[in-house]
């Protein structure tokens, strides 16, 4: 007997080849690509709360609530390991800073931060032992981890203030800087001593200095991304490379790609050697060398239609590593309410795959998993002497990364509740070729939940297609309904709270009327 995924290749082949295959086909659900033609698009016209696999799509979790709320909009988060282990929260609205720790405590750590502008993005970098945080109107700030508030973190006699924070290599590297001498320079990078993130006096001593990139025609610095070998600046216009030679120049800065940048800081986002970012033509990732489109003839379109430019400084990207994904938030034009990001997007780079989530966020980042409070060691063991490892054990610690967010009410949460109303569309298809057809059946391959059915049938391409009443799933795993027309598509709905682990797609039950 084949299986699933034989019969869904099977019958592409025969489609693919122009030979009739046999009614009742299989259809798979694949990755979402709005930008498609819906007739005989091999992708899913809509993907709606679900996550991109191999054999189809995951549901996507709702917002688990992990802490206390912040007292405002959340605008910059990031999650950090100390050298022991202890794993923690950092995240800031426009006036404070606040720390949250293995209890889901939040603690106001706020320090000589200063007020930022309501569009800002607060951005973080980790170097040793200290959080280092930043947004132009505020000196660089730094904080030991896990301990402390945050305060003016340079010493030296020159205090570049900056909008960009990366490390590269064993230094601190400022992007689009303020200083007290040159006043604004948004092309600029200023890096600081090897080893000593305090001082960004430029000398041949100590390696730091900076440098305005491209000479200012590639527009402003959009972001920096580190590395331990290089560096990625992303403007406006250009992407370069900064690599670090030694003294006397410290770093060579070459021009990776000249045919764009980014014109959104909050889209860029790295992941090992790939930085995933949105440009003027779409989405896109590169490798440090060239660069490579992900959303043509998938979403690009799509995007550019429906995204909200007036609130584009609202759009955050994190990594989700279980899943193999990259996520942007954003707000839809036209469905964000007060530039909120109502949609988050999916991109499995693995399977090149994407879909969608309708979760209404301030933010989304890569978190960590705090590992286990007190209280929960108590469901282990209710005696020290019980626990399997000793209780300082980093099995206890956490520290594997994890998709979060900051909900609408400024408060930290996780990806971890009960699965969301998920909605599938296959692509349109012809069950006999030549003739008109009648749909009398849908088999989903959905293993769990609540699952309805619906058809949308058209005679001609240039008929709208409009979804008929939705039919339950009967004890034969069957739903049963009845739309007839030339060309046809199915909608697969899962009720939220449902339990389920892959939706691949759905069987056909067909008959050909003989009309044509």
């Amino acid at each position: 007997m084949m299986t699933l995924t034989q019969r869904l290749q099977q019958f592409q082949i025969g489609v693919a080849n122009n030979i009739d295959v046999a009614p009742q086909p299989i259809v798979g659900f694949s990755g979402w690509a709005p930008d498609r033609a819906p007739l005989g698009s091999s992708g899913s016209i809509n993907a709606t709360n679900v996550i991109p696999t191999t054999d189809g799509f995951r549901p996507l979790p709702n917002l688990k609530t992990q802490a206390s709320a912040l007292t405002a909009r959340c605008q910059g988060a990031v999650a950090v390991q100390a050298t022991g282990g202890e794993v923690y929260i950092y995240a800031a609205d426009a006036t404070k800073l606040y720390r949250i720790d293995v209890s889901e405590s939040l603690t106001d750590v706020t320090g000589d931060y200063e007020e930022a502008a309501s569009d800002a993005q607060i951005e973080y970098a980790h170097f040793g032992n200290t959080i280092l945080a930043t947004h132009i109107a505020t000196p660089l700030q730094g904080a030991a981890i896990g301990s402390g508030n945050f305060s003016d973190h340079i010493t030296s006699s020159d205090k570049p203030q900056a909008r960009h924070i990366a490390v590269i290599r064993d230094q601190v590297v400022l992007g689009d800087t303020t200083d007290e001498t040159d006043g604004d320079q948004p092309s600029r990078v200023w890096w600081s001593g090897l080893n000593d993130s305090k001082n960004f006096t430029p000398a041949a001593s100590t390696l730091s200095d900076f440098q305005n990139v491209a000479g200012g025609e590639a527009g402003r610095v959009m972001r920096v991304v580190g590395g331990a070998e290089y560096g990625l600046i992303f403007l406006e216009h250009q992407i370069v490379r900064m690599s670090f030679v030694g003294a006397p120049l410290t770093y060579q800065l070459d021009t990776i790609n000249r045919r764009h940048g980014t014109p959104i800081s909050g889209s860029v986002i790295g992941h090992g050697r790939l930085v995933f970012y949105v440009s003027e033509e779409g989405f896109y990732f590169t490798d440090g060398t060239s660069s490579t489109p992900i959303g043509h003839g998938m979403v690009d379109r799509f995007f550019w239609d429906n995204f909200d430019l007036s609130n584009q400084s609202r759009m955050f990207s994190a990594i989700d590593p279980v899943n193999k994904t990259v996520c942007w938030s954003h707000p839809g034009e036209g469905t964000s309410i007060a530039g909120e990001p109502n949609r988050i997007w999916f991109y499995n780079w693995a399977e090149n795959k994407w879909s969608e989530g309708e979760v209404t966020t301030q933010l989304v980042f890569t978190g960590v998993d705090a590992g286990l409070t007190l209280s929960e060691l108590d469901t282990i063991s209710s005696t020290l002497s019980g626990l399997p490892f000793p209780l300082g054990s980093r099995a206890y610690q956490g520290g594997d990364k994890v998709l979060a967010a900051f909900n609408g009410s400024n408060v930290y949460c996780t990806f971890e509740g009960a699965n969301l109303a998920a909605t599938l569309d296959t692509g349109e298809f012809q069950p006999f070729r030549g003739q008109r057809s009648e749909v009398t059946g849908i088999r989903p391959y959905i293993d769990g939940g609540t699952i309805t059915a619906a058809v949308a049938s058209r005679i001609r391409v240039q008929d709208s297609a409009s979804f008929g009443s939705a039919a339950s799933l009967n004890a034969s795993g069957l739903c049963t309904l009845l739309s007839e027309g030339r060309h046809h598509r199915v909608r697969c709905s899962v009720a939220a709270g449902g339990t389920w682990t892959h939706a691949q797609g759905v069987e056909i039950t067909a008959v050909g009327t003989g009309v044509t």
